[in-house]
């Protein structure tokens, strides 16, 4: 039979004094009243019980010394239990609440033994009475004490939330429990939970509460949509047009809401390359806007995208708009929209497509002859050497002023840039004379000179080439980037090599007298043929010596680099003079072609060289392993007979994808992530809560190159086919892109 009021006043006033005094030594008193608690059950008296769970509840929250006696006493265990048989409806259901998260705070000890039943109080969240001391509780057990967390990720917390969210069914004092929740719940999902429907079901429900804007919690939820993003298999699951347009609107939105510091932070932020005056940012705003590009970027790099979108799609178009905009008013965003439509120019028709019809070319070309953020630069000539790779486009874009900007990019500090600018002159020369006179004859114009006041704007681009070529750069932040120095003597070498075609031009000669004029034009040829990272590369090396020393005044430059570094002939012996076990450990085609091409630089040499250098490449000639003329011209006709067309042609329309290094693509590591909401926001004390109730004169050249050129043997296909688009795709931060250079 229940207590009458007199009665109930006379029991509870011996318990207000127990706990208003000494918790030491009182677990036998309080397993007295866990006695008479559970005799109050067994007569329905659910007032008493309420009354002595309030008191308890309140006491162990203001003084924490009663979370062990509470322990010992199976205080504790009474109220965890009475959470999975009282109904939520019972008032004595939120005193447990009260009873069980103020027991646990900043107690492991008690953590342990709650974390067991973690069920029975995350059920108590379908009732919207419960739900605020609910969510407390559950934040009081999960700070700090990465069991808990785990147990809530097994539970799906995180859906759980993020349903309420959308459904904005969660008490406002409740939110950033409920925010804390859902980071700390995300950050210990396993990988296949993270790979699940339920997580992408939860970003889409996150995503839409972005969406939403709640400025005290906005940077949070970005944070943990960040989390997801980062993540290579998930980013796939998101390029969906809704998905993706959501995507878009978030990032503008964000963008919107800085300020004109901050996103001058997040320009700075993107860059590849760090210097100490441009350190990483510890502004959660600028890091959170910068990975949110970053990632939507690194996923327009997905197979999944190639085949969902195209340049008509609606979010394309949204992001082509950003493009368009005036090059000194660009956001942050337009490095998105360069490389998200950079990714779509993967084949010929629609490359082509972007420069005569979309007409791409001329904002892209702008912000490369305007623009000062790297980060910007880079994106955009990523994007632009995409459109350099159809033979139709090189002339429109030269011609468009490409050249000059590229030769702007040339006198920058950030040595990717340089990289991207140095791969693209490659490219606009390759199998393009109307290319090579614009290089020959052209000025590097007045952009160049603004950008370096040492440099004329009347230089001669080529000359610019060459000086650049040799010009000491910044290591780069990542060996899949474009290396400028192996970029432009790869251009040089493609100049001569189209020079050299049969077949080429009347006024071919004219050039070749002129590139001879050029003061140490062997040297970035040479360079390419000392280093030895890029393999490829040194072979073309190996071939521009060898085209070059088929005259007399070219033989006589490279005379000038072997005086100036004898090691330059030690590689090309070492090459020469190759075994057949040598060229076995290479790779076979690659090490044969050196061979053959070094004796054919050496007898171009013995022929045209001066005495000196005449004695010591006869030496290596008659040293080599070919040393008999018969098999020398058994080279010479076999290589004649060579087409080197067809080696640099590719085909229209190819959309194989080459992957990123990692993108240097971010993998996502397990556990605690330092880009989750708690650790990149500004931060709010995470103690535990109390729960309470409520042109000159020329000379002459004897030989021309072209009768010569059936000797060098020419780079083989597999070597141009790491640079086609289709098999390459720009990658957000970055903005990385797969190697194509010689490896």
């Amino acid at each position: 039979m229940p207590l009458s009021n007199q009665a109930l006043g006379d029991y509870i006033a011996p318990l207000e004094r127990l706990l208003q005094g000494n918790p030491a030594g009182q677990t036998a008193a309080l397993t007295g009243y866990l006695r008479k608690l559970e005799a109050f059950g067994e007569t329905a008296d659910h007032e008493a019980i309420e009354r002595t769970l309030q008191l308890l509840g309140t006491a162990v929250g203001g003084r924490k010394k009663w979370q062990s006696p509470f322990r010992d006493s199976g205080i504790l265990a009474y109220a965890l239990h009475g959470l999975s048989t009282v109904r939520h409806e019972d008032p004595i259901a939120k005193q447990c609440l009260r009873v069980v998260g103020n027991s646990v705070a900043d107690n492991d000890t008690n953590r342990e033994l709650v974390v067991r039943d973690l069920q029975s109080i995350t059920g108590c969240l379908t009732s919207p009475e419960l739900r605020l001391t609910a969510l407390a509780v559950l934040f009081n057990l999960c700070n700090d004490f990465d069991p808990a967390k785990a147990a809530a990720a097994t539970l799906r917390l995180d859906a759980t939330i993020s349903t309420y969210l959308v459904l904005d069914r969660i008490p406002g004092a409740a939110v950033d429990y409920a925010t804390d929740l859902l980071s700390w719940t995300t950050s210990h999902l396993t990988d296949a939970q993270f790979k699940d429907e339920v997580s992408l079901e939860t970003f889409k429900s996150l995503l839409n509460v972005a969406l939403q804007y709640d400025e005290d919690h906005y940077l949070e939820y970005v944070a943990i949509l960040v989390h997801y993003l980062q993540d290579p298999d998930f980013q796939q699951r998101v390029v969906t047009p809704k998905l993706l347009d959501d995507l878009v609107s978030l990032m503008l939105d964000f963008e919107a809401r800085l300020e004109p510091d901050e996103i001058e932070a997040v320009f700075q932020e993107l860059a590849t390359s760090k210097n100490a005056e441009s350190a990483m940012s510890d502004d959660a705003k600028v890091l959170l806007l910068a990975q949110l590009i970053g990632s939507i970027s690194a996923a327009s790099s997905t197979d999944v995208f190639a085949r969902n979108f195209n340049v008509r799609s609606p979010v394309i178009e949204r992001l082509e708009a950003k493009l368009r905009t005036p090059w000194d008013s660009a956001f942050p965003s337009t490095i998105c929209a360069c490389v998200t439509l950079g990714n779509l120019a993967m084949s010929d028709e629609v490359c082509t497509d972007m420069v005569k019809i979309m007409e791409l070319h001329l904002r892209l070309i702008t912000i490369l002859k305007k623009s000062a953020k790297p980060a910007l630069l880079y994106a955009a000539a990523g994007f632009m050497r995409h459109l350099t790779f159809p033979e139709a486009n090189r002339a429109l874009l030269a011609d468009a002023g490409l050249m000059e900007a590229c030769c702007r990019l040339l006198v920058l500090e950030d040595p990717s840039v340089r990289g991207e600018a140095a791969a693209m002159l490659c490219k606009l020369v390759t199998n393009n004379f109307h290319n090579i006179e614009k290089v020959m004859y052209e000025t590097v114009g007045p952009e160049t000179e603004t950008a370096d006041e040492e440099i004329s704007a009347d230089t001669v681009i080529f000359s610019h080439i060459v000086e650049q070529s040799l010009a000491p750069s910044a290591p780069l932040p990542s060996t899949t980037m474009k290396n400028p120095m192996i970029e432009l003597g790869r251009t040089i070498v493609a100049i001569l090599r189209y020079l050299g075609r049969p077949k080429a031009e009347k006024d071919v000669e004219a050039v070749q007298l002129q590139i001879l004029q050029v003061p140490q034009i062997a040297r970035p040829i040479a360079q390419l043929v000392r280093q030895r990272f890029y393999p490829d590369a040194r072979s073309e090396g190996l071939l521009g010596l060898g085209l070059l020393a088929q005259t007399l005044e070219g033989a006589a430059h490279i005379a000038e680099e072997i005086k100036e570094d004898s090691a330059l002939l030690e590689t090309i012996k070492e090459h020469a003079n190759a075994t057949d076990a040598g060229i076995a450990q290479q790779a076979p085609s690659t090490a044969s072609r050196d061979h053959q091409n070094a004796i054919v630089l050496l007898q171009a040499l013995q022929n045209n060289a001066v005495r000196e250098l005449q004695e010591a490449v006869g030496e290596v000639l008659r040293t080599s392993r070919l040393t008999k003329w018969t098999q020398y011209s058994r080279i010479r006709r076999s290589l004649s007979k060579q087409n080197w067309d067809n080696t640099w042609r590719r085909s229209s329309g190819d959309v194989s994808v080459l992957s990123s290094p990692g993108r240097d693509s971010p993998g996502r590591t397990r556990g605690e992530l330092p880009r989750r909401a708690t650790d990149t926001t500004p931060s709010r004390v995470r103690g535990s809560t109390y729960i309470g109730n409520a042109a000159g004169d020329r000379p002459k050249t004897p030989i021309r190159v072209q009768d010569a050129i059936g000797e060098i043997e020419e780079i083989s296909p597999g070597t141009v086919l790491k640079d086609l688009p289709a098999r390459e795709r720009l990658k957000g931060k970055g903005m990385k892109r797969t190697n194509t250079a010689p490896a």
